[in-house]
């Protein structure tokens, strides 16, 4: 997202020590993913399959949205919210964990 707005350094594109404009814009991407997947995920819910804890998992993982995905799940069938939980909140601890420093010195290297 920094990308497409015209960010084109390293710090701004990773947030480390960015402008408070780009951590708002990081902030708004997710807060839009979050809202996609909680209003999309239910209506697409028969069509890919998304009625089983792997199915769930695989979702939860793919879509890395912790409360899009909780809540979707909510909504689709209460008892899938712990699998998709599960791998959402890993995928977006393991963005946290390798955001600072593998994706930045990537995207230093890129741009």
């Amino acid at each position: 997202m920094a990308f497409a707005f015209g960010y084109r350094d390293a710090v701004s594109i990773t947030t480390i020590g960015a402008s408070s404009e780009v951590i708002a814009l990081s902030i708004a991407a997710g807060l839009v993913k979050a809202i996609a997947v909680m209003i999309a995920a239910p209506f697409l819910a028969k069509a890919i399959g998304l009625n089983n804890p792997r199915a769930a998992m695989i979702f939860g993982g793919v879509m890395g949205t912790s409360s899009g995905v909780m809540a979707a799940l909510a909504v689709i069938d209460p008892k899938l919210v712990p699998y998709g939980a599960m791998t959402a909140t890993f995928y977006t601890g393991l963005g946290c964990l390798l955001g600072p420093s593998l994706v930045f010195m990537i995207a230093r290297s890129i741009f």
